[in-house]
């Protein structure tokens, strides 16, 4: 790792990379038990917690870690809080990361491009100096100036743990099933399926939306949302007639 390299973790959102790539910085991918790695000031580590499409988590005591070896090395951690408030239990923050939130995610309102960053004073004060003149539009400032409002945080606690609940089903429907999952404790898990884009494209024409993981790197793997009860069951249906027509081995 080189001074004002770019670390990301392994399958990870291909935005911190191309992001790196647009300000002429080198992208180091690292594994995700990398937090005494020898690092240069200058360095920025993206953290996504839980990762996505993986799910992977980092604890909070490693995450307080990662973020103190980092600090003594000169070098900053971006914690990347956009599928947190998915999660059963809160993400504690230590004060010295920049940390990303997207609530559209959690509000169902993904059309709308809207987040906002807390960071220490000083790399909040860099940040705003280097920041386009106008990055949000009227709906976004409309979202994010209502999304802590008391009821807008009622529904979320309501919603999620519905999600939650959905998710752990769909999950034991698809490994009851025979399917090979990921699980997550956010709103999405992942499901080996050989040829992710044939599957994909082929559930899409059944108006069945599912991501295909290869731009992750993951190119066997679909990630899917749990939804309605009524939604995953037809996604589960769906799942089991593509296997039954061999468009995978299983």
């Amino acid at each position: 790792v080189h001074q004002g390299d770019v670390i990301v973790p392994p399958h990870t959102f291909g935005e911190y990379a191309a992001a790196a790539s647009r300000a002429h910085r080198r992208t180091v991918e690292t594994s995700w038990d990398s937090w005494n790695q020898p690092l240069v000031p200058g360095s920025v580590e993206f953290l996504c917690i839980p990762n996505n499409p993986t799910g992977y988590e980092l604890s909070s005591e490693e995450v307080r870690r990662r973020v103190d070896a980092r600090s003594i090395a000169g070098s900053q951690v971006v914690l990347d809080l956009a599928y947190a408030p998915f999660l059963d239990h809160k993400v504690l923050v230590p004060e010295e990361a920049i940390v990303l939130y997207s609530p559209n995610k959690v509000h169902g309102m993904t059309g709308i491009r809207a987040a906002f960053l807390v960071a220490p004073l000083a790399a909040a004060q860099r940040l705003a100096h280097a920041a386009p003149s106008w990055v949000t539009g009227a709906h976004g400032v409309a979202m994010l100036a209502a999304i802590y409002h008391n009821e807008a945080q009622a529904w979320v606690e309501s919603t999620t743990a519905k999600l939650r609940q959905e998710r752990l089903l769909l999950t034991q429907s698809l490994i009851r099933a025979g399917f090979e999952v990921k699980e997550s404790g956010a709103n999405f898990l992942m499901i080996r399926v050989g040829d992710a884009a044939l599957v994909r494209s082929t559930l899409l024409s059944q108006g069945i939306h599912v991501r295909d993981c290869s731009s992750f790197g993951l190119p066997e793997w679909i990630r899917v949302s749990a939804g309605k009860s009524e939604r995953n069951t037809a996604l589960v249906a769906a799942m089991c007639s593509l296997r039954e027509d061999d468009m995978w081995a299983h």
